[in-house]
């Protein structure tokens, strides 16, 4: 059970996520959130309230997108995409990630378009087909329901468990960051009006993330900052969280 501490941590953190709702529209994109086994809460009343619906097993990373007015689209657990009336969409499945990912999968929104979308999704070490993937969906298709139109294109590899995104300085446009395996190097990939552009910005800096590459990747509200955490996942290693800055621009 959780004690006192952790609860106040918990409503602090609810707290921020609900101011930050009257200043950035944004925020209504993550108004419905599924995780777990079957498990969701429902924020577009303004106060959390258990949404029963969801489809979805997940044992670790998924990721839920709504609309910029809060209402459901999708979601997936980084194998099986899921509709807004928790239906599995026609090729919906198949995706290549890893059950055991942390951070298995992450849904970015194509800039100034209302239909199509990006999945990106983690492996674990130990997969066949191990890497960090981009799959698309196009909200058009399926009578308004969606569907995956390409899947498992493949990025770079081998990937960490580490997803994360921000926007670009000019506000449009919107940067999504991997870690190598073995490597001290973020990939930084940049997604415009015209698509993904799949040659990235390779940063190497930090320390080398190690054996499974398990831990989250984050960005700070503004997207200045990211911090990426480290499980050693094994002996010798030592457990480390990094900061680093981040320049929105380049």
């Amino acid at each position: 059970m959780l004690n006192r501490q952790y609860k106040l941590l918990f409503l602090c953190a609810l707290l921020v996520f609900l101011s930050k709702a009257q200043v950035n529209s944004d925020i209504r994109r993550t108004y419905h959130w599924y995780f777990g086994n079957k498990a969701g809460v429902d924020f577009t009343s303004g106060m959390p309230t258990a949404d029963t619906l969801n489809q979805m097993k997940a044992a670790e990373g998924c990721a839920v997108i709504s609309d910029t007015c809060g209402n459901l689209l999708f979601y997936t657990n980084g194998d099986t995409v899921w509709d807004r009336n928790h239906m599995v969409m026609p090729t919906g499945t198949g995706l290549i990630s890893g059950f055991s990912s942390t951070q298995r999968a992450l849904i970015v929104p194509k800039p100034q378009s209302s239909t199509i979308f990006y999945i990106f999704t983690t492996t674990h070490v130990g997969q066949a087909s191990i890497g960090f993937y981009y799959h698309v969906v196009d909200m058009s298709l399926n009578s308004g329901f969606g569907d995956v139109i390409t899947k498992n294109t493949l990025l770079f590899s081998p990937t960490t468990e580490k997803l994360a995104a921000t926007y670009h300085s000019n506000g449009q446009d919107i940067w999504v960051i991997g870690r190598k395996l073995n490597l001290p190097d973020f990939y930084s990939y940049l997604i415009t009006a015209s698509g993904i552009i799949t040659t990235p910005v390779v940063t190497s800096i930090g320390a080398v993330v190690p054996n499974g590459g398990d831990g989250y990747m984050r960005f700070s509200y503004d997207g200045n900052k990211i911090a990426a955490a480290h499980h050693s996942g094994g002996a010798g290693y030592v457990d480390t969280t990094d900061i680093y800055d981040f320049d929105k621009t380049t």
